[in-house]
């Protein structure tokens, strides 16, 4: 058994190993859907400062797992307000969440999600929101066993002229 990691708020000195950690969990998406984009080159840097600005913001957060000096898990979330037109709203908007491999199935990652579902309460959030990779049946199942549940689709169709999509456009 491994020693229990500690959660707790992630700070400017952890983007190196969160940005690493980031940079798995888009890999590891991509690996379950191949219309993903990959990171980029220098992608996970780019990520890092983002972050780094994105922690002066009081409506961000990032929390982190960490044991003996590494980090194995960090979640990111934000406040957001339903937009203009709308009757007004605060919302928790769950950005990313990732593990890493060796500590899986341990509960990391819902240690990780009551830290910054503690934070949205502070907040006086209505409820949160997420999206999840429709082929990660892992992440997918995460998100049921914690009680979320599906009330938008996202849809992708690919802009190939060749197959037809054009004309069947057109004609609608």
């Amino acid at each position: 058994m491994q020693d229990q990691a500690t959660i707790r708020r992630g700070a400017a000195g952890d983007l190196a190993q969160a940005s690493e950690l980031w940079r798995q969990l888009v890999q590891y998406n991509v690996a379950r859907d191949e219309r993903l984009p990959d990171v980029a080159e220098g992608g996970a840097h780019k990520w890092r400062q983002r972050t780094e600005n994105l922690l002066k913001d009081r409506a961000f957060r990032l929390y982190v797992a960490e044991t003996s000096g590494r980090l194995v898990g960090f979640v990111t979330g934000f406040l957001h307000y339903a937009p203009d037109g709308f009757e007004r709203q605060k919302v928790g908007r769950v950005a990313d969440i990732f593990v890493a491999r060796d500590w899986r199935r341990q509960g990391v990652a819902n240690q990780l999600l009551s830290a910054l579902t503690d934070w949205f309460r502070r907040e006086k959030v209505s409820h949160m929101e997420l999206a999840v990779i429709a082929a990660n049946l892992t992440a997918v199942s995460f998100w049921r066993s914690v009680g979320a549940r599906e009330y938008r689709a996202r849809m992708w169709i690919p802009l190939d002229w060749d197959s037809g999509i054009a004309e069947r456009a057109r004609d609608d």
